[in-house]
């Protein structure tokens, strides 16, 4: 898509982080385990906000709350929580900021608000999991554009994956969204469909929080699924949008440990790249560990095994040497670092020999 991205209206976000998350089988919420040095859900809240969504707004359970308000990264004006009580599905947890956005709650929904707050009542709603972390903010703001520019009622994102199992398939007649069928509800026809739901969804907030109103938990969980709202719309004759995004990658959630792994290993491959673009030269990249904040400014020469964490800042043309471990660091331009060197919290100005 052209520079449209950078024209996106305002928009309000729902993040969907009240799942237990037990097939991480950890006691840390599933939202905050660590990807890059930095949780999983500080990831999809920075591209979110770097996207343009003037309020960001994460539904939560009872138990994570307590864990996530004591978290300095999320304590913003522009970031707001809900409490969903029932956490009978994903339809369940949008309705339960109905609200916030000047709708009564549908009957099966309920909700705690820590603190009283308010949206834009007519504004586009954006919808995604808080569990997927490898998202881009110029992909969000390219979704958000061509829903507003296609004056969309609602808009689905969806990818298409190899192997889709697990994922929503999306049926579409002559182009348009029909329904989505979850894997537990589909048939072996339904289950080839590679066309998948990203789990995004964006569209005008008064129709949304209309069409949840619809919902009835006749399903395999028992649960009151947001993706029903699209056989809704289809039968109202509402206009929506399909956006097909070319890159399945960016979209992936996490759900237990080796899939947190496998995306951490592309997303580290992502950062590399975008640094060696930059004009740093890395010696065997696939070696290399970068976390998010890290900063690397052009000619610097990265040896194969160096760990790099933290507010770690490299400066121009310097050398760091095999399998050091740099963490909070901030090194001179032009130093060089001989190998095997691990340096915390600390100003490098002149080599290591």
């Amino acid at each position: 898509m052209s520079d449209a991205h950078t024209q996106a209206n305002l928009f309000t976000t729902i993040v969907l982080a009240a799942g237990k998350g037990t097939r991480m089988k950890s006691p840390l919420p599933k939202v905050l385990h660590s990807i890059c040095g930095w949780p999983i859900l500080r990831h999809v809240c920075a591209e979110i906000k770097s996207a343009g969504s003037q309020s960001v707004i994460v539904v939560v359970n009872d138990e994570i709350f307590p864990v996530l308000n004591e978290l300095e990264w999320l304590r913003d004006s522009s970031t707001k929580f809900v409490i969903q009580k029932n956490q009978k599905g994903t339809g369940d947890a949008v309705a339960s900021c109905a609200s916030v956005f000047g709708h009564t709650l549908p009957e099966y929904a309920r909700c705690t608000l820590p603190e009283e707050f308010s949206v834009p009542h007519d504004s586009y709603l954006l919808i995604c999991a808080g569990d997927c972390p490898a998202i881009c903010f110029t992909s969000i703001k390219d979704f958000v554009v061509t829903c507003q520019d296609n004056g969309a009622d609602i808009g689905l994102l969806g990818i298409r994956l190899p192997n889709p199992f697990g994922y929503g398939r999306i049926i579409t007649e002559n182009g348009m969204v029909q329904r989505i069928v979850e894997e537990k509800d589909a048939t072996q026809d339904e289950k080839n469909i590679n066309l998948c739901n990203s789990g995004f969804i964006c569209g005008k907030s008064r129709i949304i929080f209309e069409l949840l109103k619809t919902l009835t938990p006749k399903n395999a969980q028992a649960e009151y699924y947001l993706t029903d709202i699209f056989a809704a719309a289809a039968q109202a004759n509402l206009k929506c949008h399909l956006y097909e995004h070319p890159k399945a990658e960016e979209w992936r959630g996490v759900n237990d440990p080796w899939q947190l792994a496998q995306l951490e290993v592309m997303m580290v491959e992502t950062l590399a790249a975008k640094w060696a673009k930059e004009g740093v030269r890395f010696t065997l990249p696939q070696t290399v560990y970068i976390e998010k904040q890290v900063y690397i400014e052009k000619d610097a020469e990265i040896s194969p095994h160096v760990i790099l964490r933290g507010n770690t800042h490299l400066g121009a043309g310097c050398y760091i040497g095999p399998s050091c471990v740099l963490n909070n660091v901030r090194v001179k331009k032009g130093v060089r670092i001989a190998p095997f060197k691990h340096l915390y919290d600390c100003e490098i100005e002149q080599d290591i020999e």
